[in-house]
């Protein structure tokens, strides 16, 4: 997502990608995109939800609470840990494969998918929400594409290499302690 600061920061017009070309949106990755489409899903699923009177998820209003909170602040931890080794990133002018980086590739969008989008969820105590999960990961797969397409660009193979051994959202931990 930031990756492309270093980029835009170390080289000029005359280099092979025409900064000129890079939109604001191209800078800060594709997270708004994934972002906006997963809020107008969690939208839909509350008004089906709330039009067919369902009432499905049956936990108790504290233990909601509690969750969320949890989930929100999981989400914090990672994003700021995320924005730490993102400020490393214009310093050494390479991209991250430490910290959060070294479990997923994208460890903020993590966060959104299976710690914000949840927490939402509970909050609003719907079920269809919490399913819907699956429509937010597979949004979010798609609108990667274009981010990872740029850093193959900027990074080459070294991206790629990291790509065949990182994971997008979901940690293996196995695949993990193998790489130590």
């Amino acid at each position: 997502m930031f990756f492309y600061w270093s980029y835009l920061n170390d080289h000029d017009k005359n280099d092979d990608m025409d900064i000129r070309n890079i939109k604001l949106y191209d800078l800060f990755g594709q997270g708004n995109h994934a972002s906006t489409v997963s809020a107008i899903i969690l939208i839909i699923a509350l008004t089906v939800e709330n039009k067919l009177g369902l009432d499905i998820l049956k936990i108790q209003r504290p233990i909601q609470i509690g969750l969320a909170v949890f989930l929100f602040s999981l989400a914090i931890i990672i994003y700021a840990v995320s924005f730490k080794h993102l400020a490393l990133l214009k310093q050494n002018k390479e991209f991250i494969t430490d910290g959060p980086y070294k479990y997923v590739r994208h460890p903020r969008y993590s966060s959104l998918i299976f710690c914000v989008y949840p927490a939402f969820c509970l909050l609003f105590n719907s079920f269809l929400g919490l399913i819907s999960t699956i429509f937010v990961y597979q949004v979010f797969k798609f609108f990667i594409r274009r981010e990872e397409d740029y850093l193959i660009a900027i990074f080459g193979s070294r991206y790629e290499h990291y790509r065949k051994l990182t994971p997008a959202f979901i940690p293996n931990l196995e695949l993990s302690k193998k790489n130590n």
